[in-house]
C-alpha cells in the first residue's frame, strides 16, 4: 500500500484538505515501515501545510521521535 502511495505522490495532483490527509497517511505508513528518513519528509511537508490543523501537534511530536532515532543512529533507511 506504500509504494502505490508514492507513487501516486509522484503522479500529483492533490490539493487542499485531501493532500494534507494524503501526506499524513504516507508518514505514518513510513515510520510504521521503519523509513525515518522518508517519513520525516512526510510529516515535513505535511506540517507545512497544515500548521493550524489540530493533528499538527501529533505530526510535531512524531517528527521529535524520528528526529531522536535518526541522531541515536538508527539507520531508517529511505
Amino acid at each position: 500500500m506504500l509504494n502505490d502511495l508514492l507513487a501516486a505522490d509522484a503522479i500529483g495532483g492533490l490539493t487542499g484538505p485531501a493532500l494534507g490527509e494524503f501526506l499524513l497517511q504516507i508518514a505514518e505508513l513510513s515510520l510504521r515501515a521503519g523509513h525515518l528518513r522518508q517519513a520525516r519528509d512526510y510529516f515535513t511537508r505535511y506540517l507545512g501545510l497544515n500548521t493550524a490543523d489540530p493533528r499538527a501537534y501529533t505530526a510535531n511530536e512524531r517528527l521529535k521521535q524520528i528526529e531522536a532515532r535518526l541522531a541515536a543512529g538508527e539507520d531508517g533507511a529511505s
